[in-house]
């Protein structure tokens, strides 16, 4: 069982929404805030330290990057992926301090990105090109197949300098 819900992730991001502004989070950015937190905890070793995932939720290799079935079908009446989605007001638990630094890492270093920037930055990375490459299919083919943890644990090592 994973460290967190995914949708609890999902809502620590949009706690931090700041509607009409670059911090603002549609659809498509709560996707890939939320893939970039999952990168992120297994890229700085928390499941070693945890002995664990930050959510168990798989995500896959859709058209327009990584996406998480749960929040999918949460926000799946929102057929717009760019209208802003509303900020969420309560407390959202973290089970850890480390895990809540890692949070606000992937909000400071993405939250201020467009989902069409992050759509594009995912795009661009062995995880999702590989799942894609996998799936055996074009760029704007559907595909539901799986995005590995373990190419994304070794990406994100990689892109992050945390390589030894």
């Amino acid at each position: 069982m994973g460290m967190m819900n995914v949708l609890d992730v999902a809502n620590f991001f949009l706690s931090k929404s700041v509607p009409k502004t670059q911090q603002a989070i549609t659809h498509l950015k709560l996707q890939k805030l939320v893939y970039y937190a999952q990168a992120f905890y297994l890229a700085f070793d928390c499941e070693e330290k945890f002995n664990d995932l930050l959510f168990d939720d798989q995500l896959q290799a859709w058209i327009h990057g990584p996406v998480s079935t749960a929040i999918y079908a949460k926000y799946q009446g929102n057929k717009n992926r760019f209208q802003e989605l509303p900020r969420f007001e309560e407390s959202v638990p973290i089970p850890h301090e480390y895990i809540a630094a890692i949070l606000e890492a992937v909000w400071k270093n993405y939250g201020h990105y467009s989902g069409p920037q992050l759509e594009y930055f995912t795009h661009r990375e062995e995880p999702w090109i590989n799942a894609r490459k996998r799936a055996g299919v074009d760029a704007w083919a559907p595909s539901n197949e799986s995005i590995s943890l373990d190419e994304m644990k070794k990406y994100y090592k990689k892109t992050l300098g945390l390589l030894q």
